[in-house]
Parts: C-alpha cells; sequence; structure tokens
C-alpha cells in the first residue's frame, strides 16, 4: 500500500490457535473498508498458524505476515506497533472473530467527529463458536469524557484493547508492559488520559471466544504478580488523578481478594501480605461486591484461619472448571 492510504491498522497477535484461525482472517477479509492494512504477528507458532497467516497474505494484499521468535502477547502487540502505518489502530485476537463493520463504523464515527478512541461493545462466545446470550448492558452514546471511558475500563468495556478503536498518536511512547498477563490492564487507562476526544457506540462489533483452560496463566506465580502489579500500578495512578474514589475501593477490594485465594500468606511474598493488610484495613466493605465476597473480607477480620481455609477451598473449586 502507498505511503498515507492506510487509515487503521489491525494488528492480529497468532500463537498456536490454528484451529480457530480461520475464522479470524475470514471475519478480516469480509472488512467493508479496503483501506486498512492486516498485520499478522506470527509469534512463534509450532503448529499451522504460520501457514494458514501465509496464505491469507498471499491472495488478499490488506493483510501482512509478520514472524518473530516468541516472545508473548506484549512482544506481539509491541512489534505490530513498531510495524503499523495507520492513523488508527485496532487489536484482534487470532481465536477470535469481529462484525463486517468492525473496522468502518468506529472509523467513521471517529472521523467525522475527530475523535482519538472510540469504544463499542464485544459478546462472550464459546470455545465452539457459539455467541452466548447477550446480558443487558446500558452504555453512554456519543461523545463522553475521561471520567466516563475510565468507568467502562471497570464496567462494560474492560480493559481490554481489542473492543476499541485508538489513534495511533495515543501510543507515542507508550508499549505493552513484558508481562505475561494483563498488559492491557497497565496500559488502556494511560491511553485515555491522553485521549482527547472520545465516543461510545451501542454496537457489537467484537466476539470474544472463552476457550477451556484459557485462563490457566492466572494460576502460575508469575502471572499473579503481574496481575497484581498491572491492577496496582492503575489504582496508584488513578487514585493521584482524584478518580472515583468509591470505585477505585471497590476494584481494589476485589483485586486483593482475587489474589488472596490464588496465594497464601507468606511472609516471603510482600503482596500476599499487603492485600490482606489492605482488606482489613478498609473504611468500609463495599456493598456492590458479591456476597461472597463480602463474607470472606468479615471472616478475615474475624477469625483469620477461617478466611484462609475458605480461600484455599475456592481455589481448589475453580481449579476445577
Amino acid at each position: 500500500m502507498q505511503e498515507n492510504t492506510v487509515k487503521i491498522s489491525v494488528l492480529v497477535p497468532v500463537c498456536n490457535v490454528a484451529r480457530f484461525l480461520p475464522r479470524c482472517l475470514d471475519s478480516l477479509t469480509a472488512q467493508t473498508m479496503q483501506d486498512i492494512e492486516i498485520l499478522m504477528i506470527d509469534d512463534g507458532s509450532t503448529d499451522e498458524s504460520g501457514e494458514i497467516c501465509a496464505a491469507y497474505a498471499a491472495r488478499d494484499g490488506r493483510f501482512r505476515l509478520i514472524r518473530q521468535e516468541n516472545r508473548g502477547l506484549f512482544g506481539a502487540w509491541n512489534r505490530g506497533l513498531d510495524e503499523a502505518g495507520g492513523e488508527y489502530l485496532m487489536f484482534v485476537d487470532g481465536d477470535d472473530w469481529v462484525e463486517p463493520d468492525f473496522c468502518e463504523t468506529p472509523w467513521r464515527c471517529a472521523s467525522e467527529q475527530d475523535a482519538d478512541l472510540v469504544l463499542f461493545r464485544y459478546r462472550r462466545a464459546s470455545e465452539e463458536g457459539e455467541p452466548f446470550p447477550a446480558a443487558p448492558v446500558s452504555v453512554p452514546v456519543g461523545r463522553i469524557d475521561r471520567d466516563a471511558a475510565l468507568d467502562l475500563l471497570f464496567g462494560a468495556a474492560r480493559s481490554y484493547v481489542w473492543n476499541k478503536l485508538w489513534r495511533k498518536r495515543l501510543f507515542e511512547g507508550v508499549r505493552f508492559p513484558a508481562v505475561i498477563a494483563f498488559e492491557d490492564v497497565g496500559t488502556t487507562y494511560r491511553l485515555v488520559l491522553r485521549a482527547e476526544r472520545i465516543l461510545s457506540l451501542d454496537r457489537v462489533l467484537y466476539y470474544y471466544r472463552k476457550r477451556r483452560g484459557s485462563n490457566v496463566t492466572l494460576r502460575t506465580d508469575r502471572a499473579m504478580r503481574d496481575y497484581y502489579a498491572m491492577h496496582t500500578a492503575r489504582y496508584e495512578a488513578l487514585r493521584e488523578l482524584g478518580y472515583n474514589p468509591r470505585l477505585l475501593r471497590e476494584r481494589r477490594a476485589a483485586v486483593c481478594l482475587t489474589y488472596a485465594m490464588r496465594r497464601r500468606e507468606d511472609p516471603a511474598d510482600p503482596a500476599s501480605l499487603r492485600v490482606r493488610q489492605t482488606l482489613r484495613e478498609l473504611p468500609a466493605v463495599p456493598k456492590r461486591l458479591r456476597r461472597s465476597q463480602r463474607l470472606l473480607i468479615f471472616l478475615l477480620r474475624r477469625c483469620p484461619p477461617l478466611f484462609e481455609l475458605s480461600c484455599r477451598l475456592l481455589k481448589r473449586r475453580t481449579k476445577g472448571k
């Protein structure tokens, strides 16, 4: 493509998803926009993923295959950022798929209103590719301010990078951190804080495939350290900016409980001590936490051994799912 003809660069990290990849790439082939580029970053796949990507690149000039040694999701995303030539960026995981107007609809809104960021809705789907029933969700429509956009990161839009259209210049000097999980938690809020004009659409354009065992990395020590570090960095940054103290306390409590359930109290793990202390020192137990979460906090304050036992039981039950 000639310089300045690419409106959107779509970044597709690919690693051993050959079973699901054709549906993903077919949905991108069907995009109603032609002036886009689709960067497939093969992150050291050992299955047929690379060959599948090469076949799509051979028959559709919008596709480009980039190969690299395995560096993890953050490495694939960052490589795509370095290679992207579009004014805007979008992200699609190699095992997910999108609507035909995934690119065109948010881009038209962004171009008409000179927006830096457009948020839209997504639906979860089973591993077999059947969308789950859509939960009733209320989202704002039209232009929103930064606080409203941050609210959506904690709510309907979450911190995912793939249900949003980003102006590329938001990423100047910003790259995804070198972690094995929760890269987006540590990044998307920073981009929102840079955005001057933000739009929200009440449209489902992305389908997120929920694969069995896909959250298995959450059970590793390193993943849990990343989980705590990324959420803590976001919490501290937004707290310093004075963002919604109530919502921050609720999210902080939920993160601490998740960590406590996954990691036992251990003097060799300072984070395990900090999360328990944070929960003990809450001025009030957030009412919007689930009943089971509120009960855990009660147990921690009144009977710590029973709290630890409950955490172990919940962890074991989660592993069985």
